[in-house]
């Protein structure tokens, strides 16, 4: 991956940055502009384009798109945003485990209007030691707008930091998330919450927690799970970070996770979460912000 940013453009305080990721799984490209003081006020004014691919377990994710917003901060911590998305999604090389129903609605545009408001009290934002961050993003998608996908769908966050004694941090992240579908079809396979992985249950596979369904794998009578998403999601992560040699930018963590998707016929449920912990080592290197952390299942099932 290589990025360059730079903060303020031609002396008018405009913010740009080029970015790109090739890796096996992933490939991104991405462009974006913001200018944080639109014409020396607290209106704010954003656009980027992308392009991406992901290769996940049982199918190839490629998108292409762009996203204008405009946002306005009130009194000293509150900000909104509306923001409009245009994407094209294309979604190939199926594995033998994905359902028709899923095969029949892979590729589409998706034309979206969101607001997001949030509320941001963190002592600093790159490196936060104390404070909370919350924001609530509501996202409607549909052929009213020129879109292909019909969706309503919430997101919210927050992020909570605690300093236990001197260095030693507390952190806690929750999130939580529904989807739901405005047709008659299923809410996209592309547009789903899937959990597992090092962005949320860090001690299983990516994406190998949540609905899923037994799919036979070869004409020998062998079955295997095919995890297809769920319409809810729920995400609970806490930390304890301590340094080890804070000069040098290197802290270990200790960490405990907890989280789940769940389909249309079930409901949010707290007895039905997913547990791991597990530590690990960061460190704030020259090439930017490494992390290398170890995973373990708590009531791990066969195949995990």
């Amino acid at each position: 991956n290589a990025s360059i940013q730079k903060e303020n453009f031609f002396g008018y305080g405009i913010s740009g940055s080029i970015s790109g990721e090739l890796s096996k799984k992933r490939q991104l490209f991405m462009i974006s502009m913001t200018d944080p003081y639109f014409l020396d006020s607290n209106w704010s004014v954003g656009l980027s384009g992308y392009r991406s691919a992901f290769n996940y377990t049982d199918f190839r994710r490629e998108a292409s798109g762009g996203e204008i917003s405009i946002g306005r901060r009130f009194f000293d911590y509150f900000y909104a945003q509306v923001g409009y998305q245009a994407e094209y999604v294309k979604v190939s090389d199926f594995s033998l485990a994905v359902p028709q129903i899923f095969r029949a609605n892979d590729s589409g545009v998706t034309s979206a209007v969101s607001l997001t408001l949030s509320f941001d009290r963190r002592d600093n934002r790159l490196y936060p030691r104390k404070g909370d961050y919350a924001s609530v993003t509501a996202e409607i998608s549909g052929s009213k707008l020129g879109g292909d996908n019909d969706f309503f769908r919430m997101n919210l966050r927050n992020q909570f930091y605690y300093p236990i004694y001197k260095s030693l941090i507390f952190q806690q992240f929750t999130r939580a998330g529904w989807i739901k579908s405005l047709n008659d079809q299923p809410v996209p396979l592309y547009e789903r919450f899937f959990t597992g992985g090092p962005n949320s249950l860090r001690g299983f596979g990516i994406n190998a927690v949540g609905p899923s369904l037994r799919i036979p794998a070869s004409a020998g009578g062998l079955v295997q799970n095919f995890f297809y998403g769920g319409d809810k999601l729920l995400l609970f992560i806490q930390e304890i970070e301590f340094p080890i040699y804070d000069k040098g930018g290197i802290r270990g963590v200790a960490f405990f996770d907890a989280g789940n998707s769940f389909a249309e016929n079930e409901n949010f449920s707290m007895t039905n979460l997913r547990l791991d912990y597990g530590f690990g080592l960061r460190w704030n290197s020259p090439m930017g912000p490494l992390r290398f952390e170890w995973g373990f299942p708590i009531k791990r099932r066969a195949g995990e």
